[in-house]
């Protein structure tokens, strides 16, 4: 089995938005269209953390409503140690769906992120983001704030993400009387 890219975005890391910044930033996230009907197995987010950060974040897949997230999938993702699995620069942080969530194509859902640390102003996980234009044809930015959602147009705003499936074509191969499985 392989996992194959799917959807993605990808930001310019100068512009971000920050997971528990505020009471209005509990869980963020973005909207993805994908293109292949598939289980999604992993997601990529390009985050840093603030100086001395600890605690965990994970990522959760959500359907949605009214382009806005209606309700958490499956179980999240496993946890990322923010001390030892996120850096002060910028990366690509791996989440990997330890139940892989069937989507379907052109069905749009949601990536997104949570965390176990305290809410803070200075001390946050920052996810990149793209503010100026970035032409992302679906809902490019949403925050709960304890009971709402709120959506920014991708047109506006939208963060950089990866979004994988597995692939579960099997090839077979009979040539010069050998069976050859390509996964």
């Amino acid at each position: 089995m392989a996992t194959v890219l799917d959807q993605q975005f990808i930001a310019d890391d100068t512009n971000w938005n920050e997971l528990h910044y505020s009471s209005s930033q509990q869980m963020i996230g973005v909207q993805v269209m994908p293109t292949v009907s598939a289980s999604r197995n992993q997601i990529k987010l390009r985050l840093r953390k603030s100086a001395g950060l600890t605690g965990n974040i994970w990522v959760e897949l959500w359907s949605s409503s009214s382009n806005l997230p209606n309700a958490q999938q499956s179980s999240d993702s496993g946890s990322v140690a923010i001390a030892t699995g996120v850096a002060e620069a910028w990366g690509d942080i791996t989440f990997t769906i330890a139940t892989p969530i069937a989507e379907v194509a052109a069905v749009p859902f949601f990536i997104i992120m949570d965390g176990d640390y305290a809410e803070s102003s200075s001390a946050n996980i920052d996810w990149s983001a793209d503010w100026t234009s970035p032409g992302y044809a679906n809902v490019g930015y949403v925050y709960f704030n304890g009971s709402t959602w709120t959506g920014v147009a991708g047109t506006t705003e939208a963060q950089g993400f990866k979004e994988y499936y597995d692939d579960t074509t099997i090839v077979v191969s009979t040539a010069k009387g050998m069976p050859l499985l390509i996964y």
